[in-house]
């Protein structure tokens, strides 16, 4: 991934984006969730463009430069939607696999507490 832009609007970025998506490039915008939530509490001041991937990123940049240019490198619909849906299953795995992650640690916490609460009121 290769940071393209940053903006303070999200407009911005979300126009850039879908002006590229319409070419075939694949993008992503950070820091858009915690933006909403103002700077005052997240620290995040603006949203950042990036190109997903690296061969696209001389395309992208030509493009936003002069929207009449012949994008080389963009994907087609179908290769556009197949990387889409591989990118929702990777946050939906990776979601998953940290859910799973905070609730056994939440259970060895338990467990544990547990054991040292029953051992110091043995011991008592």
């Amino acid at each position: 991934m290769e940071l393209l832009r940053q903006h303070c609007a999200i407009q911005e970025a979300e126009h850039l984006a879908a002006l590229l998506r319409s070419r075939g490039i694949v993008t992503f915008i950070s820091n858009k969730q915690t933006h909403v939530t103002g700077s005052f509490t997240t620290g995040a001041n603006s949203v950042s463009l990036w190109v997903v991937l690296k061969n696209q990123f001389d395309d992208a940049e030509a493009l936003i430069n002069n929207e009449e240019h012949n994008v080389t490198t963009g994907l087609n619909e179908k290769e556009l939607k197949t990387l889409e849906k591989q990118v929702q299953n990777f946050k939906s795995s990776t979601l998953d696999g940290l859910y799973h992650i905070v609730a056994g640690a939440v259970l060895i916490a338990i467990v544990v507490g547990g054991l040292v609460f029953g051992v110091h009121t043995w011991l008592a």
